[in-house]
This record gives structure tokens, C-alpha cells and sequence, in this order.
């Protein structure tokens, strides 16, 4: 009997050897999945899921999930796209950003599973080299009697959009078919890029804008889901959230190393990777953040909208600066508040740490009607100069079911936008020599600018000093770049209106109307190429031709740059005594990393004309 039971059992061994839990419908060519060995338990098994490494990418996040990962020893690892930069129409460059990519997945302990998202494949010849370098764009597995799907939710749709999906009647057709093949498994996985369902349904986004339904391909997939047990995975939103659709889970992922606030697990913006565990019941989910392990439900439906609201609610209340009522340390400004619901909006606006600004009123309360806007003339007198605490404002908004709040809104862009700074520019009796060397006599007699600061605020690395002057034909600015390592500096663009700010380069936005909208942009590299536009209403028109002069010398420590710009193709006339102008100075450093360099600091983007510091013209 022994021996019997030896033989059975030898048999069941060698049996067990022969079966391959792993089978997929690709015949020939590429695979898209790296070729290691799965980390096969026999009763249950384990995978990871990656989500967005691009899309605002911060670098080393991804690789140190890589790590993170291994160490737990999932079977293999799924993702939902958008795993290189891309948006590009280079494929020297694109292949670059995947061979890198590549290196990074290749040190997984196990397979990893590639699906595109829209940095993946934004063109024709993106998704040539895609379907070059890892096959088919959508494709399904079997692992354990278990389903997996990859979709790819791009197709057909036009490159550079972020705002449809779409699944083409090829594909749909593909996965029905598969479905139908695959009726008796244990359990269904669909993982895609952009969040197919969404965008079926029609979508509020957290700002409030709203994205109407469409006919994209997946109402037919969700159709033919239907008797079965499945979960669907997408990213692309970078915000967390889970879903309940008929009766069945699906999620929205968070980032792996993309773009984020990092805001935390409850507002669902976090790095994580999300471990799943399928057992003989079904799948059982964990996220994994950095900084802790969270649970499937951190972000549900219903505290999304909440969510949606509050930000809705918050962007309601903005502030204006009245320009011409100022006076040195009398600010006047208009508190403008809109109920954007459609039932009355009760509201309750009162002044925080007021101990540098004496604010009247002090306090704000009252009623507004559906879609109504109440507007509030608000005085605020600096009476301390030396404390810098930042008045907020304590907002409010209470409804007939709910109360919203209490929020705290600064005013910290509106008093920055009170306390531009004032540059000068000297007139200049000779014009200077424009050859980069700054040893012309007006740039001794012009004030040194000198405060630059990182776009968000803080000590820069190297300083950048700035000298301005004009005469009656043109506007003349000098600029010395310290630069401790000159040999390391940027000047790949050669040509005229190129993208120079990818290099070592200088900025000048000049507001000439002072009206705080309209201004002209130039730009110059290290290598004296530069780009001109103006920018009307928002839009950038390049056709803008300014015919600046300028010249670029290089230093042991620095570079210097010299720039006249012809007051007549500024489209104005040479300035008089005391007059002023919109003026924002901008330095790209690319040396150990880019560094970006304000004057003033805006802490933020360039384009934001109302900002702008003075720039006022002595005789």
C-alpha cells in the first residue's frame, strides 16, 4: 500500500511539472513582458501593480519602488502606463527614454508587464517603436486560472489628448471574444491607462469642470463583464479613488513617482505601489505607500465629491488688488465671493493673523442666491513691516444640508503683488558697446538687481546680478551669470526661435502697457540665440520679431550677456522721467541640475504678467 501511494503520489509531482499556469495569445514576434521566471507559490499567488511614473515625473521615485518591491516578492508586477516622458518627435529620444526605463524594470527579481499610456504613445511614430520594442498594444494572460487583460485605452484617439479615451470596435470585439473563450476562470482583471468607465459616464473633475459622457467602446466591454467576477485597474488622474460599478470594484490609482501634491492618503495623493493577493475567494488589496500600508477604501466615490466641492467652494472666493487706490502702506483690494449651487449659500468670512495688517472690515456675513456674486470693498493697513505673518482669510459656506469649511484662504499672492519691487533703469548720454563685456561706463552708473530668487522662493545657488538703462532708441539690459563651473553650461539650440530655454539662458517678460496682461517675451542662451513673442490675451503670437542686439561673453566664474532691444519694435515710445513698466527677470541654470532663477519671485510659472515687479526709467 506504501508503494502505492509513493507511485500516485510521484505521478501528481511529475504531472504538476508538465502544466503551465501561464498561458497568453501572442503567436510571434515581441512580448510585451520582461523574460524572468514566475515566484510561484502553490496555493495562492501574489502581484504588484505600478502606476504612473510620468506626467510631472520625479526622478529616482520609480526606481525605489523597484526596490520596494522586490523585497516583497510579488509573482510579477502590472502597470497602468505613462512610463517614459514621451510626447516627443524624436525617435532617438523616445528609444533614450525607454532604453532607460528598460534598465530601470530590469531589476525586478520578476516579470513585469508593460501597457501604454498617453506619454507611451502621443503619435504615429511613438506607437511604431512601442509595438516594435514590446508587441501589442492589448493583450491577455492566464495565470492560475485567473484572467488578466491589458487594454489599451488610447487608441484611435488624437495624440496630445488628455481628454477622451477610447477603445476602437477592433478591440472591443478582441475582448469579448476573449471573454467568451475564458468563461469558466476564477477571476477577472482588466487593467488600463486612462479610466475607460469615466469617461463613458461622464466626469466632474476636482476643479469642477465637467467632461461629458461618450460612446467610447466601454459601455459593450462592461456588457460583456456581466455574470462574472472581476476588478478593473486604470491611472492616468494621479489621484486615488475606488469605484463601485456593477457590484464589482474598480480604481483609480495614485503615482508611482508622476506628478503630485502629495497631499496624502486621505485626498488619495500619495506614492504607492498596491499589492495584491489572489485568493481562493478573490482578490484582497493593500497600498503600499513609503510612508505606510493603507487600505482599499482611503478614497471612496462619495469622498471624492466631497472633495470636488470644497475645491469648488474655495476657488469662489478670489481677491483683487485696486491699483490706483494704494497708496505706500494702504492697500485696497475687492473680496469678489460667487455661489456657484443652485440653492442659497449662507457665508461667514473672518480675518486671521492680522498682528502686520490691520484689516476693515474685520469680519464679512450674509446670504447669497443660487449663482449670485457679492462683491466687498476690503482696506488692509500694513502696521508692521517688520512681521511677515500673512493675513488668511477663514471662510465658511453653510447650506440648507451642509456645512462647508471652515477653509483658510491666503492672501500671501496679493500682498506680493502689493509689495512689487522697483527696479531702475538709467538713462544712458553714450550707448554701450554691445559685445558682452560690461565695462561700458552707464553699466557703472546703473543699480545693480540682484535678488533673484528660486521660482519658489529660497537662497539661489549662484547669484545673477542684472544692470538695466535706455536712451531715446532703445532698452539696454546686462546680465552677469556666476558660474563656478562655465565649462559644464548649456547651448544645444541653434536656432532662432528655438526652444532656448531648455538650455543655460536668460528671460525678460516686459509688461510695455503696464496693464498688468499684455507683454513681450525674450529670451537669449548661452550661446547668444534667442526667441522673441508677444503674449495678447494669454496666447503667444512668435511671429513677434524684436531684432534685438545682443552678445554673450565667456568667463573663468561667469557669462555674460548684453541685449539692446529697439524701443519702436517694442511698439512704444522711449519712456520718460519716473514712468514704469511690467518687468520679470528669469535665469535657467542647467549645471548639477536645473535650477530656476526669479526676479521677482513668483513662486510659480512665468506667465503671470499681474505679478510682475516696476521697472522705473530715471533721467
Amino acid at each position: 500500500m506504501k508503494k502505492l501511494w509513493y507511485c500516485v503520489a510521484v505521478l501528481i509531482v511529475l504531472t504538476g511539472c508538465k502544466s503551465n499556469p501561464f498561458t497568453h495569445d501572442i503567436d510571434s514576434g515581441p512580448t510585451p513582458w520582461t523574460k524572468k521566471k514566475f515566484l510561484d507559490d502553490p496555493e495562492e499567488f501574489h502581484f504588484a501593480i505600478m502606476s504612473d511614473r510620468t506626467g510631472g515625473m520625479r526622478p529616482g521615485v520609480f526606481a525605489k519602488a523597484v526596490k520596494k518591491v522586490n523585497l516583497l516578492r510579488p509573482e510579477f508586477v502590472m502597470c497602468v502606463g505613462d512610463l517614459i516622458r514621451g510626447y516627443s518627435k524624436s525617435p532617438k529620444q523616445v528609444s533614450k527614454e525607454q532604453d532607460e526605463f528598460d534598465a530601470i524594470v530590469n531589476r525586478l527579481d520578476m516579470p513585469f508587464f508593460y501597457l501604454p499610456g498617453n506619454h507611451d504613445i502621443s503619435n504615429q511614430m511613438m506607437a511604431e517603436l512601442w509595438e516594435t520594442r514590446y508587441g501589442r498594444r492589448y493583450y491577455s494572460f492566464i495565470y492560475k486560472d485567473v484572467l488578466f487583460i491589458c487594454l489599451d485605452s488610447l487608441e484611435h484617439v488624437q495624440p496630445g489628448s488628455h481628454k477622451r479615451t477610447n477603445f476602437s470596435k477592433t478591440q472591443v470585439k478582441w475582448v469579448v471574444k476573449v471573454l467568451r473563450k475564458n468563461r469558466n476562470v476564477r477571476w477577472t482583471f482588466l487593467f488600463m491607462h486612462k479610466p475607460g468607465w469615466l469617461y463613458q459616464e461622464g466626469y466632474t473633475w476636482l476643479n469642477g469642470g465637467v467632461t461629458p459622457p461618450a460612446d467610447n467602446g466601454f459601455k459593450k466591454i462592461r456588457e460583456a463583464l456581466k455574470g462574472r467576477d472581476y476588478t478593473v485597474f486604470a491611472g492616468h488622474f494621479h489621484l486615488y479613488t475606488k469605484y463601485i460599478r456593477d457590484g464589482q470594484k474598480y480604481f483609480i490609482l495614485s503615482v508611482t513617482g508622476g506628478g503630485s501634491d502629495l497631499s496624502g492618503a486621505k485626498r488619495g495623493a500619495f506614492d504607492h505601489t498596491v499589492w495584491v493577493t489572489m485568493t481562493r475567494k478573490g482578490p484582497v488589496m493593500a497600498n503600499l505607500a513609503i510612508d505606510g500600508i493603507h487600505n482599499e477604501d482611503i478614497v471612496v466615490e462619495q469622498d471624492y465629491a466631497d472633495m470636488v466641492r470644497a475645491n469648488v467652494l474655495k476657488r469662489q472666493l478670489k481677491f483683487y488688488l485696486d491699483e490706483a487706490k494704494c497708496t505706500t502702506n494702504e492697500m485696497l483690494f475687492t473680496a469678489v465671493l460667487k455661489n456657484p449651487y443652485k440653492e442659497e449659500m449662507q457665508y461667514n468670512l473672518e480675518w486671521l493673523n492680522t498682528q502686520a495688517w490691520k484689516i476693515t472690515p474685520n469680519r464679512l456675513k450674509g446670504s447669497l442666491a443660487p449663482g449670485k456674486t457679492g462683491r466687498f470693498q476690503i482696506k488692509a493697513v500694513e502696521v508692521n513691516k517688520k512681521n511677515k505673518l500673512i493675513p488668511k482669510c477663514k471662510t465658511t459656506f453653510k447650506f440648507k444640508d451642509k456645512t462647508e469649511g471652515p477653509f483658510e484662504i491666503s492672501t500671501d499672492k496679493l500682498i506680493r503683488q502689493f509689495h512689487r519691487p522697483v527696479s531702475s533703469a538709467v538713462f544712458a548720454e553714450v550707448k554701450p558697446a554691445i559685445d558682452g563685456r560690461l565695462n561700458d561706463p552707464v553699466w557703472k552708473k546703473a543699480k545693480k538687481i540682484s535678488g533673484f530668487k528660486k521660482m519658489h522662493g529660497g537662497k539661489t545657488s549662484v547669484p545673477t546680478d542684472t544692470r538695466i538703462a535706455y536712451d531715446r532708441n532703445n532698452l539696454y539690459l546686462a546680465f552677469t551669470c556666476h558660474e563656478p563651473e562655465i565649462k559644464k553650461i548649456t547651448a544645444k539650440v541653434k536656432k532662432h526661435d528655438g526652444r532656448v530655454f531648455s538650455d543655460d539662458c536668460i528671460e525678460i517678460m516686459l509688461d510695455t502697457k503696464k496693464d498688468r496682461k499684455n507683454y513681450y517675451h525674450y529670451a537669449v542662451n548661452s550661446a547668444g540665440i534667442d526667441y522673441d513673442a508677444r503674449r495678447f490675451n494669454g496666447k503667444s503670437n512668435r511671429k513677434c520679431e524684436l531684432h534685438a542686439e545682443r552678445a554673450v561673453e565667456k568667463n573663468p566664474n561667469s557669462w555674460t550677456l548684453e541685449i539692446a532691444i529697439p524701443w519702436k519694435n517694442l511698439e512704444t515710445k522711449a519712456p520718460g522721467k519716473d514712468q514704469k513698466m511690467g518687468l520679470l527677470l528669469f535665469r535657467c541654470r542647467k549645471v548639477d541640475g536645473t535650477e530656476f532663477q526669479q526676479y521677482p519671485a513668483l513662486y510659480g510659472g512665468n506667465h503671470q504678467p499681474k505679478m510682475f515687479g516696476d521697472l522705473k526709467f530715471e533721467k
